[in-house]
């Protein structure tokens, strides 16, 4: 009898308590493909540890409505709130410890993009690692900023490498240039050095710049005559973060002169330091 095969269910005798859960689901919870009452908790929490996430996940599911129905329920409705600090729509504090619920909302419920965006970055605090199941559902988003976030969700994890590759081939640039700048930050991101290579001849400016900025952060050796003609890129912000690049690889001084009259006030500011230090 496989687990993998289960759908989230609970108890046999929990479902009578569940006529306030979203009807599509408290639908499926009740049309069970296999009665769980022969799994012991035991047997669950040892599924649980399955190397195959789906079977981990269906267990850990199962568990959480047998624990207490009432707050699965709770949590499977549950709205995030819109923050004023940057725009996202995040779950209060503390909804992390409840993933295995909130991850099958992202595998089972049709929810909004901004509630999905809200799952992910969930999900991505959670102790428990989700980032396998994570990467297969960031595959088939269809919304690019949800997509954003699955690719901040995968700079936080060891793991996450594949999802930043996948993110710096993504068809929107704002999901290009969250790749390009995380890859600075993930602790194997030197492993995405031919990627963000490629990347610094991105269509978009912003993936120019994040790629350019990663490079340098990553002290990544021999590309500075692949960064050197972003000095005259057209947008400023291109041209800061590949001057900052050459300037943290040791590079910056022989080409900063042509900098200090830069008409970015900022571009200009760093190439006079870099040229005055010299």
């Amino acid at each position: 009898m496989l687990l993998s095969l289960l759908i989230p269910l609970a108890m046999a005798g929990d479902l009578a308590d569940l006529t306030h859960v979203t009807i599509g689901y408290g639908a499926a919870l009740s049309e069970v493909v296999h009665d769980t009452a022969g799994w012991s908790d035991a047997d669950l929490e040892a599924a649980a540890l399955s190397e195959d996430w789906r079977t981990a996940h269906q267990a850990r599911v199962v568990l959480a409505w047998r624990a207490n129905a009432e707050t699965a329920a709770l949590y499977w409705q549950l709205q995030p709130v819109e923050t004023r600090a940057d725009g996202l729509y995040r779950f209060p504090e503390g909804v992390e410890e409840h993933d295995a619920v909130l991850l099958d909302r992202l595998l089972h419920a049709d929810e909004a993009p901004e509630v999905r965006g809200a799952l992910v970055l969930a999900c991505a605090l959670s102790d428990w690692d989700e980032t396998e199941a994570l990467y297969e559902l960031m595959v088939d988003e269809p919304d690019a900023g949800v997509r954003e976030l699955h690719v901040y969700a995968m700079k936080r994890s060891p793991d996450g490498l594949p999802g930043l590759r996948l993110g710096l081939a993504d068809p929107d640039p704002t999901v290009r240039t969250m790749a390009a700048r995380a890859a600075a930050s993930h602790e194997r991101g030197a492993e995405l050095v031919p990627e963000l290579r490629r990347a610094l001849g991105d269509s978009d400016a912003g993936v120019r710049s994040g790629a350019a900025r990663s490079l340098g952060l990553l002290q990544v050796p021999g590309v500075g005559a692949e960064l050197r003609p972003l000095l005259r890129d057209p947008e400023a912000q291109v041209r800061l973060d590949a001057l900052r690049a050459l300037e943290r690889l040791g590079l910056a001084t022989p080409v900063a002169p042509e900098l200090v009259a830069d008409p970015d006030p900022r571009v200009a500011r760093v190439a006079r330091r870099i040229t005055a230090a010299d």
